[in-house]
């Protein structure tokens, strides 16, 4: 609750406590006076007694005081008493708003939890992955929301969060290790219970596969290398006169066309090749180099008709487009009918 909020309930509270410490003097006064039509009309009515506005009691005081100054003088007590206590609860509110003064959210309300707070988060169970400890207790996230740690370099984010979840994680997970210390550290515990995967060009342990092995051969070889390119190959996106890209243009520079020709060109390679086994004749090593020759024609012919393709520039529709003609148009006359 902000300290605005805090005094203006606390300025109410000693309000209504003076208040009704009044009131309360006021009908004690006039349960003790009887009721008497002297004290003037009631504010309201029952069949048991009457209720008085707070503040009579004072003009009653001024008018009645020689004739019950008993009466008068504990009512006065009473309400002298509401005031004490509207005082005690005035400096309670003050002490309060001072123990409030270390929650001040005005530059920020971020703050380390606390247990009952950590507990309702539910980080101490004993599965997920590992934020740090607690009064030696490890704190672990299991739920699908995510998790970003920061810390600056050598600080132990690695040993400390990073190589236990690892170690402890039973499901799937993508490690982007730069400088491959997890996975020498976890590989092989993770290998127990699934399959740890190295991905790197660089490195002959690398995890590797050829594309182009999976493409079918016949009637649907083009189409899946085709598909290929198209995975491998992303439009570039188009620039304006300052140098900005577009947001929906793109320049198709025909990337897939030049990859599809090439895996056709080594599709055709490695099948001539194939289909000859490695017979020692002289016919067939004339049938192979022929066939490789032509078939190497034959690739080279497709990888140059994809190079000899230009850009094309896709533009959002009524995109405003100028011509710049460096030659002059003759164009027909108009006539009416299309004649």
């Amino acid at each position: 609750m902000s300290p605005t909020k805090l005094l203006i309930g606390q300025i109410f509270i000693v309000f209504a406590i003076m208040v009704l410490g009044v009131w309360a003097a006021t009908q004690w006064c006039a349960a003790m006076l009887g009721y008497q039509p002297q004290l003037g009309q009631a504010w309201l009515e029952t069949w048991v007694f009457a209720i008085y506005r707070p503040w009579q009691i004072f003009a009653w005081w001024y008018h009645y005081d020689a004739y019950a100054p008993e009466v008068f003088d504990k009512a006065g007590t009473l309400a002298g008493a509401s005031g004490f206590l509207g005082c005690a609860a005035a400096i309670a509110g003050s002490l309060w708003r001072a123990r409030q003064a270390s929650h001040v959210t005005t530059y920020g309300s971020a703050r380390w939890a606390g247990l009952r707070e950590i507990r309702k988060a539910g980080l101490l169970r004993p599965v997920g992955k590992f934020l740090g400890t607690y009064a030696g207790r490890y704190l672990r996230h299991d739920g699908p929301e995510h998790v970003m740690a920061f810390a600056p370099t050598r600080s132990g984010e690695g040993v400390g969060l990073v190589v236990p979840t690892l170690l402890s994680w039973t499901g799937s997970a993508v490690i982007h290790d730069v400088k491959g210390e997890n996975w020498q550290l976890t590989a092989g515990g993770r290998a127990r219970f699934s399959h740890a995967l190295l991905f790197n060009p660089t490195d002959r342990r690398s995890a590797h596969c050829n594309p182009l092995l999976e493409v079918r051969r016949g009637a649907d070889e083009v189409r899946d290398v085709q598909n290929i390119a198209d995975v491998l190959v992303d439009p570039v996106p188009a620039t304006d006169t300052s140098g900005y890209a577009g947001l929906s243009d793109s320049i198709d520079r025909h990337t897939w066309q030049l990859l599809k020709g090439v895996a056709l060109s080594t599709l055709l390679g490695v099948g001539t090749e194939i289909s000859f086994g490695d017979e020692r004749s002289d016919l067939v090593r004339a049938l192979r180099q022929s066939a490789q020759q032509n078939g190497a024609r034959a690739g080279d012919q497709i990888v140059g008709r994809s190079l000899d393709i230009p850009p094309t520039l896709e533009v959002r529709p009524g995109w405003p487009l100028r011509v710049l003609v460096h030659r002059d148009v003759v164009l027909r006359p108009w006539r009416q009918g299309g004649a």
